[in-house]
């Protein structure tokens, strides 16, 4: 009769085939109680379901004139680029960060999408957009509000 690569390892290195045991054993005590801790996996990362809202904000930069195309980025770029603002933002609306913290957040900005050569002139305007769902399925703006001119010096 073969034996398992388990029945191997237990055999090879017993405090290897422990850990593995454990890591497992972890596994199934937190999927069974639907409880995501690291190490034990992120399964609802990216799939728990958003609660439907009449009104969704996104935001649109223009660097040099020219609009960013998301669809164009990396998602981990898209990522470095959207989630400062999307949490920045409000919390600079509602009075717990600064405009001094603001500033420096669009000049890292600024800086970022400079080291991957989106930027010849020095200039970027970001604007908020509040969208809704068409009932067809399609994103529509419903208002366009400028949210910075910035200028590089």
């Amino acid at each position: 009769m073969e034996k398992t690569w388990l029945h191997r390892l237990w055999k090879a290195d017993k405090r290897l085939f422990a850990l593995i045991a454990i890591y497992i054993t972890g596994l199934a005590w937190f999927a069974l109680r639907q409880h995501e801790e690291f190490p034990f996996l992120l399964y609802g990362m990216y799939s728990l379901k958003e609660k439907p809202q009449d009104t969704y904000i996104a935001y649109a930069i223009k660097v040099d004139g020219k609009e960013v195309r998301y669809t164009t980025l990396w998602d981990l770029q898209k990522e470095m680029i959207v989630s400062p603002l999307t949490h920045a933002i409000p919390l600079y609306e509602s009075g717990k960060i600064s405009e001094h913290e603001m500033k420096q957040l669009y000049a890292w900005l600024f800086r970022y999408m400079a080291d991957m050569r989106m930027v010849e002139d020095n200039t970027m305007t970001i604007e908020k957009l509040t969208c809704r769902y068409a009932p067809n399925g399609t994103a529509e703006v419903i208002n366009r509000e400028t949210v910075i001119n910035y200028v590089a010096e």
